[in-house]
């Protein structure tokens, strides 16, 4: 946006959109916004699934030994600003492994599977890491392009001490699809 001023200067102020976050493997698409969202330590659950408060768990532990946070899930509550709400909504079209992730005020991850759920806090944290106390406003619809996925850490042709496996393979869990 450029404006005119009067003496015949001309001042422009453009507006930054926030990149697409670097994740592995790469979002199929961001819909970019400004500014960030800054992390409550909340991680709010609108399903009493089992399988969602496992999820939900799992995530704050993750949080709280990548980042040295303190993070913790809740049963649903009204999510407040940097609050993160999982939920399971009734959209087959994201299939199985499928999600949203709005990042607003506040951070809304929906699926129709808890798999989806799972997988879209794999995106979270890898957001994290560059920025533990915020992420970038935008919006995304991320589901696996292929049904099998995998893995291949070629240790025949190269010597790789079983310390370094062991250490990458808590990293490797952060690779999804």
């Amino acid at each position: 946006m450029c404006v005119a001023l009067l003496s015949g200067n001309a001042m422009c102020a453009w507006a930054q959109q926030n990149e697409k976050p670097f994740v592995i493997p790469e979002l199929v698409n961001w819909d970019a916004s400004n500014g960030v969202c800054k992390l409550s330590g909340r991680i709010l659950l609108s399903s009493k699934s089992s399988e969602v408060k496992r999820i939900g768990a799992l995530f704050a532990e993750d949080f709280n030994h990548m980042l040295n946070l303190s993070w913790k899930a809740y049963e649903q509550k009204k999510a407040k600003a940097g609050d993160i709400v999982l939920a399971l909504d009734g959209d087959a079209s994201l299939g199985e492994e499928g999600y949203k992730l709005e990042v607003g005020e506040y951070v809304k991850v929906s699926a129709y599977k808890p798999k989806g759920l799972y997988w879209a806090t794999r995106t979270i944290l890898q957001m994290s890491e560059g920025t533990p106390n915020g992420l970038p406003k935008g919006k995304t619809i991320d589901k696996p392009q292929y049904a099998l996925r995998g893995f291949m850490l070629d240790v025949g042709r190269k010597y790789i001490p079983m310390s370094y496996l062991r250490k990458a393979d808590q990293g490797f869990v952060l690779l999804q699809r």
